[in-house]
This record gives C-alpha cells, structure tokens and sequence, in this order.
C-alpha cells in the first residue's frame, strides 16, 4: 500500500500537525511503514509530508497518516520531488579548476556564449564574476574549461535523476538526497 505520513511527537505520538513535538519527531507506527521519499522541495515546513509504502494490512487510521495514496498518485509525487531535486543540483554551483562557478541558467547561457567566443578567437580573455562578486580573469583555455565543467555538473545531475527514477520504476529503495553531485 501506498502512504504519506508526517512527523509524531517520539513520545506521545502526536502528529506535528497538533502539537508541537517536544521530544522530538519521529515516523508513526505505522505496519512496514518504509519511506522511500519526502516533499522536501516545500520545506522548512511545519508539516512535512514522507510518501513511502507499509503493508496491506496496516492501520492506517492512526496518529501521522495523512492519507492513503494510489500507486499513481505515489510515482507523481515522488518523482516531482526528484525532479525538484535535480533542479536543485543544477542550481547548487560546481568547482571548476578551483573555481568556483554559478550553475544557474543565466549563468550557463553567458558562459557557454563566452566559450564560443573563445573558441573562434583564442586570444580571448573575460572578466568572469564568481559567486562571491570577486573577478577572476580567465583566457580562452580557462572558459572552455568551466563551460565543460559546468555542462558536466549539470549532465552529472541529469544520470542521478535517472539512477532515482529507475529505482523508483522498479519499486527499489532510494536515497534521494544522496549521489548528487
């Protein structure tokens, strides 16, 4: 079965959407309760939501059970939240020859148009803004070289979306914040 579950006081077992949880938070108890992913892209929440699976004969009436989800409605959501996921490793900037670069979208359009500009005149130099608003002078070398390393982290991001989506796929336990680069 498939279920989505929030946070319960480890104590009381209250759910975090009653009370506050004073002595931590904890998963319910609910029967084979296994969570597989989280809503993780909403959060900091007061209320976060773990989608995951439990056994056919759980009660799911209890404390922290927020609803019972169809297999289709399980996949959609889990694979939003990897998708929000991939995104966010996409925007999370990389290291490039000791540098370290933006990943944004702005940011990949200027410098793949920087490196084509460096790849038709090798004389090229570039003030390139770092994330920390310093300048770094780069020559043409240096600029191919971060927009490879930029299309590599991103092309990086895309295999773990994958990895995470063949294991979701296959019913398989995945860990979605690990494995990103």
């Amino acid at each position: 079965m498939y279920i989505c579950v929030t946070h319960v006081d480890a104590k009381t077992g209250i759910p975090c959407t009653e009370a506050p949880m004073r002595r931590g938070p904890a998963m319910p108890n609910v029967k084979g309760l296994k969570v597989r992913c989280a809503d993780y892209s909403q959060w900091p929440t007061e209320t976060p939501n773990f989608y995951g699976i439990c056994d056919d004969d759980a009660d799911v009436s209890m404390a922290g059970v927020i609803t019972v989800l169809s297999e289709q409605e399980y996949l959609s959501l889990s694979k939003a939240e990897i998708k929000a996921r991939r995104d966010k490793g996409v925007n999370s900037g990389t290291t490039v020859g000791g540098i370290t670069i933006s990943t944004d979208d702005l940011t990949q359009q200027r410098i793949t148009g920087a490196a084509l500009a460096a790849s038709i005149d090798p004389s090229t130099t570039v003030r390139w803004k770092l994330p920390d608003d310093t300048f770094v002078t780069l020559d043409a070398a240096q600029t191919i070289g971060i927009a490879q390393g930029i299309g590599s982290h991103i092309q990086a991001c895309f295999d773990r979306e994958a990895e995470l989506l063949d294991a979701l796929n296959a019913g398989e336990p995945f860990d979605i914040g690990a494995g990103w680069p």
